[in-house]
């Protein structure tokens, strides 16, 4: 492993503050990109937002094994994200958080979205997502705007995980 970061965990404030848009397409951003995908598969993430390594700006990563209920989902790098639709339809699924350890709830999000990004090359790209990388996507956006699952867990779900 070339490096490490640490986790940002609340009630750090920059998970609080909306991040600031990318600028600059460069080797330092893809590091950063490549230094956050081994920091997330240290601690067995989906996704990880810019904000929860302690960089402002938005960016988050996913990438996902796979599992018997879900597909795999490759390493992808979302750059200045933004959903553009949501479908009306929704689901509630178990969520947790590497910045809120040890915590899990029931969270409603739209079962589908539509996303556009951009790449590490600053090059646009457009995502319909739907199921657990919708979800995951839902989330990472929700970091870059400072907004925390526990915001939108549904009451009394809120729980301790060992």
């Amino acid at each position: 492993m070339r490096g490490m970061l640490p986790i940002r965990t609340v009630p750090d404030p920059i998970l609080r503050t909306a991040t600031a848009p990318v600028t600059e397409f460069s080797a330092e951003l893809a590091k950063l990109a490549e230094t956050m995908r081994e920091t997330m598969h240290a601690h067995r993430g989906m996704g990880l937002a810019a904000p929860q390594v302690g960089q402002s700006i938005k960016l988050f990563i996913i990438e996902y094994a796979g599992s018997d209920e879900d597909e795999a989902i490759p390493f992808t790098v979302y750059v200045n994200p933004q959903i553009t639709w949501s479908s009306m339809n929704t689901s509630i699924s178990n969520e947790g958080c590497l910045s809120i350890p040890k915590m899990e709830g029931n969270v409603r999000r739209p079962k589908r979205v539509t996303l556009t990004a951009n790449d590490l090359q600053g090059n646009q790209i457009r995502v319909k997502a739907r199921g657990l990388l919708a979800r995951i996507i839902q989330h990472e956006v929700d970091h870059l705007n400072g907004v925390l699952f526990t915001d939108k867990v549904e009451p009394g779900t809120l729980h301790q995980v060992a």
